[in-house]
């Protein structure tokens, strides 16, 4: 009698644990789904609310992932299509960040972060190789985007366009550091996404050929599309500032008049 006591027991201990477990899928799929409702209707406090309440190991499925990557980039003003309408003003004489720079406005130290916890989120996932193309094209958006949030908090603060002599070589560490975050980013994912349309490859041609500028102007410890692992070096910093201060391809031209990586770059 004790024996069958026992295994009646362990029986109803199994099934309780087999239903919270089931219990819990099913909150966190509830919790999903408020969130992109929250989403759908621009509501991003609620969207940020609502997955804050996911289980935190559920975070590493793309599907929750990008979702709630989407719920903090909106919160920071990210919305695709009109990125990707400015992207296309880009030409010889204006360059991405001197776009994004100027078109931005009233962002705030809590853009910042929300970008830069959306893109945590996103990067969770796990690197270029593992996220579907859409997740690494968004990895790619919301990378420029964030970039371009951080600079016009640093270097446009008043809102008044980006200031005569300001100098990024003289950029802080750890802004310097989330900016080299997504410059990483962004060359893993448009390796991959390069081949799949002319959007993506004329992104990746740009990104390509400022990092070759760093490196032939330095070396290739200087080079952030070379970036693997581990911390960010002094010399990756100064190829990252220099992306940002030249004026020719991607950055915020500082040096004016279009100025290559050879004629303006932080040594």
């Amino acid at each position: 009698m004790r024996w069958i006591k026992f295994f009646l027991a362990f029986a109803i201990m199994g099934c309780s644990n087999a239903l919270t477990t089931f219990s819990d899928q099913e909150s966190d799929e509830a919790l999903l789904f408020e969130a992109r409702e929250a989403i759908r209707k621009g509501q991003w406090t609620n969207a940020i609310n609502a997955c804050s309440l996911i289980d935190a190991a559920m975070l590493t499925q793309e599907s929750y992932a990008v979702t709630c990557a989407s719920a903090f980039a909106g919160r920071c003003g990210f919305n695709v299509l009109d990125l990707v309408t400015l992207l296309q003003g880009v030409s010889g004489s204006v360059t991405v960040f001197e776009l994004l720079v100027d078109e931005l406005d009233s962002t705030t130290a809590q853009d910042v972060s929300d970008c830069e916890d959306a893109e945590a989120i996103l990067h969770g996932i796990g690197g270029a190789s593992i996220r579907s193309a859409e997740a690494n094209g968004l990895a790619v958006l919301l990378g420029l985007y964030k970039v371009g949030v951080v600079l016009n908090e640093l270097a446009d603060p008043d809102e008044d366009g980006l200031p005569a002599g300001h100098n990024s070589c003289a950029m802080a560490d750890d802004d310097t550091d989330m900016i080299a975050t997504s410059f990483a980013e962004i060359s893993d994912s448009l390796t991959l996404l390069a081949s799949q349309s002319t959007f993506w490859d004329l992104l990746n041609t740009g990104m390509t050929a400022v990092c070759g500028a760093v490196e032939a102007q330095f070396d290739d410890t200087y080079n952030i599309c070379k970036y693997t692992t581990g911390s960010f070096t002094t010399n990756l910093r100064k190829g990252v500032r220099t992306i940002v201060r030249e004026g020719a391809m991607l950055g915020m031209d500082e040096c004016t008049g279009d100025a290559p990586v050879p004629a303006c770059n932080c040594p």
